[in-house]
Order: C-alpha cells, then sequence, then structure tokens
C-alpha cells in the first residue's frame, strides 16, 4: 500500500516536472511581424515618418528584412523592437515609451485641452458680461452731469426739433 502512494506522487510530481517545463517553453512564441511592422517608422531618410507597414521603399525592405532575420533566430517582439530602438533610437517607434522626457508627449495635449477649456469659459463669461457671481446686486445707473447752462439750451432746442415741446 506504501508503495503504490509512493509510485502515485512520484507519478504527480513528474507529471508536475513535465507541465512546468512545457509551460516555459510555450511562453517564447514567434514573432508577430505585422504588429512589429505597425509599431516601427521607417528608417528610410526620405520616406521617414512613416510606419513601416505602409512603407515600401528600400530602406524599409531593408528593415523588413531585419526584423524577419531577428525573427527567425527565435527573438520575441519586445526584444526585436529593443534591438532596433538600440540602433536607431527612440523615434524610431510610433508611439513613446510612457516614461522620463517622453511622458510630456502624452500629457501635454491634455494639460493644452483643460488650459483652453478653462481660457474658453472664462472669455464666455466675460463676454456675456457676468461675473459668475449672481447674488451681486446690479450697477446703480451712472450719476447725471452737473447742471450746464449750454447743455440745457441745446435740450431744449433738441425737444423742439422733435416735437416733444
Amino acid at each position: 500500500m506504501k508503495t503504490w502512494k509512493r509510485n502515485g506522487l512520484m507519478a504527480l510530481l513528474g507529471i508536475g516536472l513535465v507541465l512546468a517545463i512545457s509551460a516555459g517553453t510555450c511562453v517564447a512564441r514567434a514573432a508577430d511581424i505585422p504588429t512589429l511592422e505597425k509599431e516601427l517608422i521607417n528608417p528610410c531618410p526620405n520616406c521617414g515618418g512613416m510606419p513601416l507597414a505602409g512603407s515600401y521603399c528600400g530602406g524599409a525592405a531593408e528593415a523588413k528584412a531585419k526584423i524577419r532575420t531577428l525573427a527567425a533566430a527565435g527573438k520575441t517582439d519586445q526584444e526585436i523592437l529593443d534591438a532596433f530602438v538600440a540602433e536607431y533610437g527612440e523615434w524610431i517607434l510610433v508611439t513613446p515609451p510612457r516614461r522620463g522626457f517622453n511622458l510630456m508627449a502624452w500629457f501635454l495635449p491634455l494639460l493644452g485641452i483643460v488650459i483652453g477649456s478653462g481660457g474658453l469659459a472664462l472669455f464666455l463669461r466675460r463676454a456675456r458680461g457676468g461675473t459668475g457671481n449672481r447674488s451681486e446686486s446690479p450697477r446703480p445707473p451712472a450719476p447725471e452731469p452737473a447742471a450746464d447752462p449750454s447743455r440745457n439750451r441745446y435740450r431744449e432746442i433738441l425737444r423742439r426739433e422733435l416735437g416733444e415741446i
């Protein structure tokens, strides 16, 4: 009876070991070449700025061949991206990594939208003549100017011409 338990335990350990080894080999998968071509910029100086996937010049053909060579060598997606970054620099990536100085590429547009919206709201509030605090009483009317004899004479002339007298 003890031999059966011992053999069963050994069998379970053996199966677990086989599964652990096979799980480790399944993690390393082939590189996804179409996705890599979308994540890299064409290194050609004449066509620069376009993703590699939509480029068909000589520089793009060389870069695509290099991707296929690295993939055939068993490199993962990240290893291939790292190889291109090591050769060309971070500008080769379509989307900059979200760390360090590159965070500004992610946050500055959002900051611009927030500041622009606030400025627009302030402009519209001032253009309507509102102060934002509706509990304030309206301004009193401007006082009448002091009595001026020449002004009174012009008012009389104006009233006669308009037919008010």
